[in-house]
């Protein structure tokens, strides 16, 4: 025979022998003396903690466990000492298993507010190991940190039938994040992941983003609300997501995303057919900090733009083609580069000395002020103008020279979202705003910019996403559209 037992305990204020002996004596000894199957233990809320579970001990090792499938065991005070307890039980019952020719697979374990830690959660991700039968873990509020979460990662890798992960609740930090995102190439049936409340932050969610991106191809429902994310991060997420043909439901909400990065998140998403998946955001709030970390960290890349940036040229195109081609312009009188500004054309960039191009443009931006995304991403679109198609390699390799000079720096998600604005791919807030007409400059220089590995990976993927979309006027524009193929792979 085969049971389901649930084991309600009325809450009273005994001693820990008590439990151990109502437990053992009462429940345990009597579904072993009775031969049953047990598929089902659900043993929640109950305050029996650790000596409870060392009574349930001879019952969770015996044959009556062989067919178990789910245990639940949620709010009853196991702690560190409940938790290696039942880490024995489980182990014990898997060898009995395998001597009497059997097989213990269990399928789901529900542990919630059990005050596991670390010292727990290592404990029975042993058992986890061992088995590799879980379909689904739900260890919500246990107060585990990055060492047991890397430990429970490990574990779980080894469960490649693993559809629902929920360790709401606990401390990732990114040390803990980098771990499970470590083992999401063994867990491609993973459809349900919570890791709501865990202390992720952007830097985490940016580790979660870039190995979703490329695994768990199957993924539903996604939780990370209440993170610390900012909207960088958030995008960073969507955007991942954004390609999995399965989603229904993306929670981000209780975090610092932003007004204007919310409206980028539900593009994004819209733009792939998902825009019903995205929960509410009603807890959402203002990028506080991240002004503050640009600048931290920001700083130091500065530097080391002006050494790794100058003199860069495009696929194709060496210093000598360059100089070949420009030698002939600079034998007639020079213009000076506030012509230049005031007149962007192709032939006035080449016409200002070679060594003054790059360097003073980055100067003009800087005495124009560079804290207004929207009008450094337009002071962008008038210098990316004259990287058209028409152009030969030689003028699209100058101005990109002057692109990755006096732009690198200031290639983030705010800057990206003004792009698609100027280019029309997406709509601008401002109602009074009137895109650029001439956009195959610009989104030729981005795609160059993109093909030499200057713009970071989710920067490339907020590309992909917009230049492809259904209804984008790339489709209508043949030779550019076959520009992109050839650089950014197929125009789906």
């Amino acid at each position: 025979m085969r049971f389901l037992l649930h084991w309600f305990v009325i809450r009273l204020t005994c001693s820990s022998l008590w439990y151990v002996r109502v437990i053992k004596d009462h429940l345990g000894d009597g579904v072993i003396a009775s031969s049953a199957m047990l598929t089902e233990l659900d043993l929640s809320d109950n305050a029996f903690g650790p000596n409870g579970i060392k009574g349930a001990v001879n019952l969770l090792s015996s044959s009556a466990c062989f067919s178990l499938k789910i245990l639940t065991l949620n709010n009853v005070g196991l702690g560190i000492g409940g938790a290696k307890f039942l880490s024995r039980a489980l182990l014990s019952c898997h060898r009995a298993a395998v001597e009497a020719g059997r097989k213990f697979a269990l399928e789901e374990f529900t542990s919630g507010r059990n005050r596991l830690e670390n010292v727990g959660a290592t404990a029975m991700a042993e058992v986890f190991e061992t088995l590799g039968t879980l379909v689904r873990v739900s260890m919500t509020q246990n107060g585990i940190n990055a060492e047991g979460i890397a430990a429970l990662a490990k574990a779980l890798a080894k469960n490649t039938n693993l559809q629902v992960l929920n360790l709401n609740d606990n401390t990732f930090t990114e040390k803990g994040t980098a771990a499970v995102a470590e083992v999401f190439p063994a867990l491609n049936q993973l459809k349900v992941i919570n890791f709501g409340d865990c202390l992720l932050r952007s830097e985490g969610a940016k580790e979660f983003a870039k190995a979703v991106q490329l695994h768990l191809p199957n993924l539903e429902e996604v939780d990370l609300g209440f993170n610390e994310i900012n909207g960088e991060a958030a995008l960073a997420v969507a955007t991942a997501l954004a390609n999995k043909p399965s989603m229904k439901k993306l929670e981000l909400n209780g975090n610092n995303i932003g007004e204007t990065n919310v409206e980028l998140l539900r593009q994004v998403l819209d733009a792939k057919g998902h825009a019903d998946i995205l929960g509410s955001l009603s807890d959402d709030e203002d990028e506080d900090e991240e002004d503050d970390e640009e600048v931290q960290d920001g700083e130091p890349e500065e530097d080391e733009e002006d050494d790794s940036s100058e003199g860069v040229l495009a696929a194709g195109v060496t210093e000598d083609s360059v100089h070949e081609a420009t030698t002939a312009l600079h034998q007639s009188p020079g213009v000076s580069l506030e012509t230049y500004w005031s007149n962007p054309s192709i032939d006035n960039l080449l016409a200002v000395p070679a060594g003054e191009r790059a360097n003073g443009i980055a100067a003009k931006l800087k005495e124009c002020g560079t804290t207004d995304p929207t009008k450094l991403c337009g002071h962008f679109v008038r210098v990316a103008a004259c990287c058209r198609l028409s152009e030969d390699q030689v003028a699209r390799a100058a101005v990109l020279e002057v692109i990755e000079k006096a732009f690198t720096e200031h290639l983030n998600v705010h800057f990206m979202n003004c792009f698609l604005e100027q280019v029309g791919l997406i709509k601008s807030e401002d109602k009074t705003f009137t895109p650029t007409t001439d956009t195959e400059g610009p989104i030729v220089a981005m795609v160059l910019m993109a093909k030499e590995c200057k713009l970071p990976q989710q920067l490339v993927d907020m590309l992909k996403c917009f230049l492809y979309k259904k209804d984008s006027f790339i489709h209508k524009q043949q030779q550019l559209k076959q520009y992109l193929e050839e650089n950014l792979g197929t125009v789906k």
